[in-house]
């Protein structure tokens, strides 16, 4: 729409006026709350939103981030901000950006919105907020945790749980999570042949070694250990 099209204009034009300030910073919220009260935009489809052809399904006990990036891999995009820019473009490739959008329900259901995916799916696996402060507590596994306990800036996985399902677990967010109980093994953020490191942005084990090697590399754990955030 014409309207929309204006705000996108504007959008360019604030990044510009940012990237010339001296301080090179501007909040998106600041960004987004412009944007709207200047436009009147209420909604968030600055871009034309065609129907993909691959709508994920979220799966039991799937990471919100895991099901994001199954919408981006299988769309043809190699990495998830590519994708949700394309959608929202204030959404960048900064650090912490997915991460963010973990946290914030109400950003992560819009999104998943756009992207065709049903809210019956999402409710199962979208961490709500406890409060409305910036850093209130997170429901995972129904139960309250502080905002922090969950981490997004590299990701934790059992590789044969994922190379079984095809997704991460929300349990391997949590900091705490060590191990899986199931294979007895530890979590890797990592390529255990090329130390490639993992996040959510783009699929792990892409690297290109080899399965066999990487599986003969598996770290063993205590299934008592391994077990502490099991069942939850």
């Amino acid at each position: 729409s014409l309207e929309a099209e204006k705000a996108a204009r504007m959008l360019q034009k604030l990044k510009l006026r940012t990237s010339q300030n001296k301080k090179g910073n501007m909040s998106i919220h600041l960004l987004w709350i412009w944007i709207k009260s200047n436009t009147g935009l209420a909604s968030w489809r600055l871009n034309a939103m065609k129907r993909l052809p691959f709508i994920p399904k979220a799966q039991p006990g799937e990471s919100p981030l895991s099901v994001l990036r199954r919408s981006a891999i299988n769309n043809g995009y190699r990495r998830v901000l590519a994708l949700l820019h394309s959608l929202v473009p204030y959404i960048d490739h900064s650090i912490g950006m997915m991460g963010y959008i973990a946290r914030n329900p109400s950003l992560y259901r819009r999104l998943t919105s756009l992207l065709g995916i049903q809210d019956s799916c999402i409710d199962h696996v979208a961490y709500d907020r406890i409060g409305s402060a910036r850093e209130d507590k997170l429901l995972w596994h129904g139960l309250k945790i502080p905002y922090n306990d969950l981490h997004f800036k590299t990701e934790k996985l059992c590789i044969p749980c994922y190379l079984e399902k095809g997704y991460s677990l929300s349990e391997w967010d949590h900091k705490a999570a060590v191990g899986c109980k199931d294979h007895q093994v530890h979590l890797e953020d990592h390529c255990p042949v090329c130390d490639s490191p993992w996040t959510f942005e783009r699929e792990p084990l892409s690297c290109g070694c080899d399965q066999v090697e990487i599986m003969t590399r598996l770290r063993p754990i205590p299934i008592e250990q391994a077990s502490l955030l099991s069942g939850l």
